[in-house]
């Protein structure tokens, strides 16, 4: 499963390249192979409602693979509704059930994914505005 970026294509190029951009700290949402090279950067990965479905075994493995200190969570609202409300529209009440699935695979608590990826957001926010 791949995800979207919310830099474009450029940046991220550029950023590969070893090259400077006008964002030094952003959330990129990528393949397993490239949020490894990502997160070895500094990067944060975003993940979402996605994770709960059935057939998301690559992006499952990534969350499992990758440390929860570079996780945010996201809503990819209106669509991307995580089970069990998949096929309605997405909004940020949905977001327990992306903390509950990541808790799941990495074997820790809803609480700890919670208060971990608020604190990954508050870093990379705060420096970004």
């Amino acid at each position: 499963s791949e995800l979207d970026l919310l830099l474009d294509e450029g940046d991220v190029d550029a950023i590969l390249m070893g090259k400077k951009t006008q964002y030094p700290d952003a959330a990129i949402r990528l393949t397993e192979q490239m949020a490894q090279e990502f997160i070895k950067m500094g990067y944060y990965i975003g993940v979402g409602g996605v994770v709960t479905f059935k057939n998301a075994k690559k992006l499952k493995e990534t969350v499992e693979a990758i440390p929860l200190e570079r996780i945010l969570l996201e809503t990819d609202c209106p669509y991307m509704t995580p089970e069990p409300h998949r096929g309605t529209r997405n909004d940020s009440s949905n977001i327990p059930f992306v903390i509950a699935k990541i808790a799941e695979l990495k074997g820790i608590t809803a609480e700890e994914v919670e208060r971990v990826t608020e604190e990954n957001a508050v870093r990379l926010f705060t420096k970004v505005s």
